[in-house]
């Protein structure tokens, strides 16, 4: 059986599959950013969080990439702007909810758009 490159992003990662690769990426993106020093400067470790969340939405279901938001959030929230691992409801963690929200739904929409197209992996 020979499997075609473009014929492996013509369906999305099942959810069963597509979360906890999402929950994966958000943990070394989390250990990466904290290691990195990201607890001083926030931003940078939001970015990382965003494209996480889109990598993972690009290839997985809706609801996969809607979950791996709220797991990035919940560790952005808890160890890069709370620190201690506790969750934290600042302004900075309400923008964070809605960047890696908006990025899941928005990535996720066009890859669906992308996929239905017809065009995905094509040159």
């Amino acid at each position: 059986m020979v499997v075609r490159a473009s014929a492996i992003f013509t369906r999305p990662l099942s959810g069963g599959f597509g979360f906890p690769l999402g929950f994966a990426v958000g943990v070394v993106v989390a250990v990466a950013a904290v290691a990195a020093g990201a607890t001083s400067h926030p931003a940078g470790a939001l970015i990382a969080f965003t494209v996480a969340v889109a990598g993972v939405a690009a290839v997985t279901t809706p609801g996969a990439a809607v979950g791996t938001a709220a797991v990035c959030w919940a560790l952005d929230s808890g160890f890069v702007l709370g620190r201690q691992g506790g969750l934290v409801f600042t302004g900075a963690a309400l923008q964070a909810a809605v960047a890696l929200l908006m990025a899941a739904v928005v990535v996720a929409v066009l890859a669906r758009v992308v996929r239905r197209s017809g065009r995905w992996g094509r040159a």
